[in-house]
């Protein structure tokens, strides 16, 4: 029974990851359809966020550290840096961009407490 909450809690954390990673693929295929080539950046910011999903996948206490970690610092750089933006706008670009990794990385260290249990 412990493995099949360990295993929700991962595909439920993973689900999590894809939300950003559906957003910059939606930038990503409008830019690059439009032919502006410039949108194959966003290929750079997909890329960790790929690799962070397989290594939670396989290690979920690490992968679930470094998403949190990364999330929360990435979010407060962005926020730091977004001055000129209306807080709305702000806020939108947190919830969308930066708080499903952090969510994600929780459900991944809480799979990996019930794994070692």
């Amino acid at each position: 029974m412990v493995r099949r909450v360990n295993n929700r809690a991962k595909i439920i954390g993973l689900a999590i990851l894809l939300i950003p990673i559906a957003f910059l693929s939606l930038f990503l295929i409008g830019e690059t359809v439009g032919g502006d080539w410039s949108g194959l950046i966003h290929l750079v910011q997909m890329l960790p966020l790929l690799l962070l999903a397989l290594l939670a996948w396989k290690k979920p206490l690490i992968g679930g550290i470094l998403l949190v970690s990364i999330g929360v610092l990435l979010g407060i750089a962005y926020a730091l840096s977004a001055r000129g933006f209306p807080i709305q706008t702000i806020l939108l670009v947190e919830l969308i961009l930066f708080s499903p990794p952090i969510v994600s990385g929780i459900c991944f260290l809480s799979a990996s407490k019930k794994q070692s249990q």
